[in-house]
């Protein structure tokens, strides 16, 4: 098991795919974190190239992260350079 960076609950070990390796290899640091729409991921290394790793999904280490506020998308839409306001 692996403890979150900055929680006190820890992880099971948690199988993610790598991009690089092309192989399904266990998350080396996991720290679960939010994408910025606001999803539930998790984040590590692969533990043979390094590269980073996400899975997504929900965890038991979510719970000790705050989940990031939704933004209000922007209601202004570009057409050929002109911006036009949507009701």
């Amino acid at each position: 098991m692996a403890t979150v960076q900055g929680a006190s609950a820890t992880l099971h070990e948690i199988i993610a795919y790598c991009l690089k390796c092309r192989e399904k290899r266990p998350l080396q640091d996991p720290q679960a974190v939010y994408t910025a729409a606001g999803a539930p991921a998790t984040r590590g290394r692969c533990p043979v190239c390094g590269t980073t790793m996400v899975k997504m999904g929900l965890t038991e280490a979510h719970a000790s992260v705050p989940k990031p506020e939704k933004k209000p998308k922007d209601k202004h839409v570009t057409l050929n350079a002109m911006t036009v306001s949507v009701l």
